[in-house]
């Protein structure tokens, strides 16, 4: 797979010999080298589909298998609870596309190609165009992050964040 970015050039080879490379299905549930992730996560997507009283996520086919695990909601989600697929899988999905991308990053780091026919593509020199961020009047920024709770939509914990 070569990259579209100018400038990247990436190159990604899977070990089954597939010639459909970047396809999410083929990530997610087919590649032996990227599919270790949702064995990671098959237990929390087991106690996602349980808790939204669907069928077991062992049974989803690897289409829907992705499709869920990519934060897309099964069509019984649409018809009952909307707002509870919300809150309950939007931290999962994030969590488990995180650990997808840093995985594919630990096993194919990205190669940067500065070469270019535009001069104007290379990257400058000075730090003319840096500009710090500045805080409204009135704001600080935090000592250290807050608990991961308090960023869950709908967590009462959110709410000490205000004010």
């Amino acid at each position: 797979m070569h990259s579209d970015m100018p400038g990247q050039t990436t190159k990604t080879e899977c070990p089954t010999g597939t010639t459909v490379l970047g396809d999410e299905l083929h990530i997610v549930c087919h590649c032996p080298s990227t599919k270790v992730v949702l064995e990671k996560f098959t237990d929390k997507f087991q106690r996602l589909t349980r808790l939204l009283d669907l069928p077991s996520f062992a049974s989803f086919t690897p289409d829907q298998m992705t499709r869920l695990v990519l934060g897309n909601p099964p069509p019984p989600v649409l018809n009952k609870n909307l707002k509870r697929w919300i809150t309950e899988a939007t931290p999962i999905c994030g969590e488990f596309t995180y650990a997808l991308r840093m995985h594919v990053t630990s096993l194919h780091p990205v190669t940067v190609d500065w070469s270019s026919d535009d001069d104007a593509a290379l990257p400058s020199d000075s730090n003319d165009d840096f500009s710090p961020i500045l805080l409204p009047p009135g704001f600080q920024p935090a000592s250290v992050p807050p608990p991961s709770n308090m960023l869950v939509p709908h967590d009462p914990a959110g709410k000490q964040m205000i004010g």
